[in-house]
């Protein structure tokens, strides 16, 4: 319990609490966690994941960009590729990222760091439809 005097004689008690209901102190420490010890994960670890969750298809994959409203370029291997883009829109890289037209892979380039990465099936198949102008609604004009 927190206590203050004012001037006039007149105390205020606050009890302060913690999402469980103990008693909390305001300079508490918090405790260590078991999480606390494992090296954080790498940014490119978020890409696989986010990539897989697009879609099992090169059409759920071109929904998912269009629900997200991802417009690109046509022959983009960086920037204003549509795939660049959806990432750059869902995670902080602190880099740059290439996917070459053909290759099925990406590569995320920052501080000193080279780190490739394969695509998923289809999002690979995605981006060969979109270079060879398939997804037109996807398009930047």
């Amino acid at each position: 319990m927190w206590k203050r005097r004012y001037s006039a004689g007149h105390e205020i008690s606050v009890t302060l609490s913690d999402d469980a209901g103990g008693r909390a102190v305001t300079d508490a420490i918090p405790p260590v966690l078991a999480t606390d010890a494992m090296p954080p994960l790498l940014v490119t670890d978020a890409i696989p994941p986010l990539l897989t969750a697009l879609g099992k298809t090169d059409r759920e994959v071109a929904s998912a960009l269009r629900e997200d409203m991802i417009i690109a370029r046509r022959g983009a291997t960086t920037f204003r590729n549509p795939i660049v883009r959806y990432i750059n829109r869902h995670l902080d890289i602190g880099g740059h990222m290439i996917i070459p037209i053909e290759g099925g892979v990406l590569t995320v380039v920052g501080e000193g760091t080279r780190q490739t990465i394969q695509i998923p099936d289809a999002v690979n198949t995605f981006l060969n439809r979109f270079h060879s102008g398939e997804s037109p609604l996807l398009e930047q004009r």
